[in-house]
């Protein structure tokens, strides 16, 4: 039985942002794995704010998903200022370890795309050791560059050819986002999980913040620190949306008490 998993446009915010916890979400993928109908899931962080707001392919991605989660601390801190609270953090690294909990459970088939072959080879192995019961049916690293029509055919192709449960995607917001939601109605997966740099962490090729930075909702800084020159510029084009958003949103509900 599918739950509803909450999926409300935060009132002060304006984003599609999905409140709920990891026990929810599973319960829906699994019921969407059931029914063997294309479901995607996608995850909202900081630096992509002003992307929501910019990018009109984005855009319609995000609100056509069946579910974003809140990929970052500044989200959720931004949705309790906005009188709208989050109930928790769910990020896309997290959640791929987590739910590879329950796939190896239920001996679920997987399809990776994205990344290189030496990433996506990284990962077959950690899943191999780690979650026995699931099975890694294909690992796609697709080329780089824009794709013509043709790479999109042969990469569906490849995905259904999979037969997989689910499809996770690793390449960069937004481009795997604007992917996945023109790719739906063709792809046969029931379900599409755009994760992004949790493919590099989850391979071992890209150190992930300690855990006390992360329960400190400090994990931005420690990306910036790592990658100045490509993700300072991404938190900083972000950082004027962030502020209109959270003005607008104490105008429409100045008497709201925030949450603390």
């Amino acid at each position: 039985m599918e739950v509803d998993y909450m999926k409300p446009d935060c009132r002060g915010m304006g984003l599609p942002i999905s409140s709920c916890n990891f026990s929810t979400l599973k319960t829906n993928m699994l019921e969407w794995i059931r029914k063997r109908r294309c479901h995607t899931v996608m995850t909202m962080s900081f630096p992509m704010l002003a992307p929501y707001q910019q990018d009109a392919d984005y855009h319609d991605a995000i609100d056509h998903s069946e579910v974003v989660l809140p990929d970052g601390m500044a989200v959720v801190w931004m949705s309790r200022w906005c009188g709208d609270p989050i109930r928790e953090r769910l990020s896309g690294p997290d959640f791929f370890e987590l739910f590879s909990q329950t796939a190896s459970m239920y001996q679920m088939r997987y399809c990776l795309l994205g990344s290189t072959p030496e990433v996506l080879k990284a990962m077959r192995l950690r899943l191999l050791n780690e979650y026995p019961g699931i099975t890694v049916s294909a690992s796609i690293s697709p080329p780089f560059g824009d794709w013509e029509e043709q790479v999109d055919r042969e990469l569906v192709t490849a995905v259904n050819n999979s037969h997989a449960d689910i499809l996770w995607v690793g390449i960069t917001a937004p481009r795997q986002e604007v992917w996945l939601h023109r790719q739906r109605n063709q792809l046969t997966v029931p379900v599409a999980v755009a994760i992004g740099a949790a493919f590099d962490f989850f391979a071992g090729t890209k150190k992930r913040a300690p855990n006390w930075m992360r329960r400190c909702g400090m994990e931005w800084l420690y990306r910036i620190m790592q990658e100045p020159l490509r993700m300072l510029p991404r938190y900083l084009r972000s950082l004027p949306t962030a502020v209109k958003i959270l003005i607008s949103c104490r105008r429409s509900f100045p008497g709201q008490k925030r949450e603390p």
